[in-house]
């Protein structure tokens, strides 16, 4: 086990307590689970117990700042009757082990964790968690380019930018995260309560500066699913044919690509 693992394993029994006490009272069944020695894993059960847990407000403080990022989906999880209790249990899941255990993006786990919690809090929660989960992306992606190119003829291979995120929601969805937005704010609780379960709202998720700002906005279906195609590169034959499908004629389809190139919506992708 290299030092970088043994490294993981300290940073997830600073969070996780049951894993501190798998750790001093089932040292052999842990190091097994783990992949160590157990050698190894007494090196992190020498120090006295308590230590692991001196810093009685550093779960408190991760989720603060993991709810800065989730703001609508943790109140609906409180809202839902669940508690903010509940929230901490983040610690002890797969979720937050395994981000660990790739240095990945801890939001972006904590995601995964509330959808988890999504069949008992709720539908409006799944809704409003994947417009959540789409801005953590988007704050995590490249920076759109100032200038870009213009290109003299249609490339052949488009590509999703990867600036921006496409999300389908039950209508109302965008309308019920502001007003939750809103009312913890300090404004008058949101009126609208109900999600409609016909014509999703097909939004687009962009970086509106460098500082992080994120603009939203609604696509019509034809455009969505261009957009949504070209997620895994697609040529522009493929992507003309479904807008003529939605009813753009020959000429039209090529004119509207042209335009989210223009846009940056859609990128020159790399032939293959």
């Amino acid at each position: 086990m290299s030092a970088e693992q043994l490294q993981k394993l300290a940073v997830r029994m600073h969070h996780d307590p049951a894993l501190v006490t798998q750790v001093y009272e089932q040292p052999e069944d842990t190091a097994l689970r783990e992949g160590i020695s157990v050698q190894l894993l007494a090196l992190l059960s020498a120090p006295d117990r308590r230590a692991w847990g001196a810093d009685t407000e550093r779960r408190d403080r991760v989720v603060e700042a993991l709810r800065v990022e989730y703001p609508v989906s943790c109140a609906l999880v409180e809202l839902a009757g669940l508690g903010r209790a509940v929230l901490l249990d983040f610690f002890s899941t797969t979720h937050f082990h395994a981000c660990v255990g790739r240095w990945g993006v801890q939001a972006l786990a904590f995601a995964d964790f509330l959808d988890d919690l999504s069949a008992k809090a709720g539908p409006a929660l799944s809704e409003c968690l994947a417009l959540e989960r789409a801005f953590a992306q988007v704050r995590r992606s490249p920076l759109r380019p100032r200038q870009i190119s213009k290109e003299q003829t249609l490339p052949l291979q488009l590509l999703q930018a990867p600036w921006l995120q496409l999300v389908s929601v039950r209508s109302g969805t965008l309308a019920l995260h502001g007003g939750i937005r809103d009312w913890l704010a300090g404004g008058a609780p949101p009126m609208q309560r109900e999600l409609g379960a016909q014509d999703p709202e097909l939004l687009i998720v962009e970086r509106s500066d460098e500082q992080g700002g994120l603009s939203v906005g609604e696509l019509p279906a034809a455009l969505f699913e261009v957009v949504q195609r070209a997620e895994g590169q697609a040529s522009s034959a493929e992507l003309k044919s479904v807008l003529q499908r939605h009813g753009a004629e020959v000429d039209e389809s090529e004119e509207v690509l042209n335009s989210l190139l223009s846009d940056q919506v859609l990128i020159r992708a790399v032939m293959r």
